[in-house]
């Protein structure tokens, strides 16, 4: 292909005293790519994530020499050409896939990128490319976290069946589901939709009051406002307010202080997984795990593949459902002022969509 297309690119030079703000640059579309991929692939919808905002001004996760580097995690549009390689895709096709290779032929802040086959997922035809886009990275961050197989996750549902009765009679704790960090509130209520298939008898959301009516639509059935409990207190108090014993805890805060809570309230035996992979909750005799949402990894790459080969269905039957999204205006001009927002906790819990093809 040589049509030109637009991208934004973070100019910062990490550890040095010269960070830029985002850009938009126009360059050639990427050629025909004989790999494992339908590519070229049209971005018609990309999610803004805290991750980005933090590398763009952190400068972390990418050597200097890659710099400028293109983000962009949370992928959804059009397949344009199929590799010769490639079965189940042809061009028109839509579909949504996460980024996480951190490399700029696979990111989402540009009109094309690449995407790798056997980790995308087709579109069903109730969901926009707003709405796809939207669930990409939030969902494999919880379903990892509570469905792939011990060490990577809890191990409580790997190969994503229905119908699992092992949790009648059980109860589990959901921290931050629409906490104060508002745009972490997507974890939580995927987190929300994943246990309420498992069947859990009690699942109790940590989170305002506000959102409260939100998440008893997604599964949730016993409430802790967060302004009213400390962390501290949350143990008794949760564990007061169901019969189940609390045998897993979904921690989508993930401070030090969340962990503890979350460790705390469990029983003896009891499963925590927390989004904070860099401490650890103090105690014994108890699972913890910290979750690493990335499908392009190795060891997430298997269960990756299979959560992408059962979602278009599940997602067509209404069994889960996408977040609350905001489209922002003026393509990817948009994102300079989103992930400013997200830094400031200024989303309202919806998470926020670009749509690339829209840039002037």
């Amino acid at each position: 292909m040589a049509a030109t297309y637009k991208r934004i690119h973070a100019n910062d030079t990490p550890r040095t005293n010269t960070k830029k703000p985002l850009s938009s640059h126009p360059s050639k579309a990427p050629s025909f790519y004989p790999g494992p991929s339908p590519n070229p692939f049209k971005v018609h919808a990309v999610a803004l994530n805290p991750a980005d905002q933090k590398i763009q001004a952190l400068g972390i996760m990418y050597a200097e020499d890659k710099y400028p580097i293109i983000l962009g995690l949370g992928i959804a549009g059009e397949v344009v050409d199929v590799s010769d390689n490639v079965n189940g895709y042809q061009s028109g096709d839509r579909v949504f896939f996460a980024g996480g290779t951190f490399e700029n032929e696979y990111a989402g802040y540009q009109e094309y990128t690449r995407v790798p086959a056997d980790i995308v997922a087709k579109i069903p035809p109730n969901l926009s490319y707003s709405q796809a886009a939207s669930l990409s990275v939030g969902f494999a961050t919880a379903a990892i976290g509570l469905y792939a197989s011990h060490p990577i996750g809890l191990g409580l549902n790997p190969s994503i069946q229905p119908g699992i009765e092992d949790f009648k009679d059980k109860g589990v704790l959901v921290i931050s589901a629409s906490g104060s960090v508002g745009e972490y509130a997507y974890l939580a209520q995927t987190a929300i939709q994943l246990l309420r298939y498992l069947r859990f008898s009690s699942i109790i959301a940590y989170a305002s009051s506000t959102h409260f009516a939100r998440l008893r639509s997604l599964g949730a059935t016993h409430f802790v406002d967060r302004k009213k409990v400390s962390f501290s207190a949350l143990p008794t108090i949760a564990q007061s307010i169901t019969p189940n014993p609390i045998i897993v805890v979904y921690d989508a805060f993930g401070s030090p202080e969340a962990q503890q809570a979350g460790y705390d309230t469990l029983v003896e035996k009891g499963k925590l997984a927390s989004v904070n992979r860099m401490t650890e909750p103090r105690g014994e005799g108890k699972t913890f795990i910290g979750v690493y949402g990335n499908v392009h990894v190795d060891r997430n790459r298997s269960f990756g593949r299979k959560m992408y080969e059962k979602l278009p269905k599940l997602l067509e039957d209404g069994v889960f459902v996408p977040n609350e999204i905001e489209v922002l205006k003026t393509g990817l001009e948009g994102i300079v002022d989103g992930l400013r927002r997200i830094k400031d906790n200024k989303t309202g819990g919806a998470k926020l969509v670009v749509h690339p093809q829209e840039t002037s």
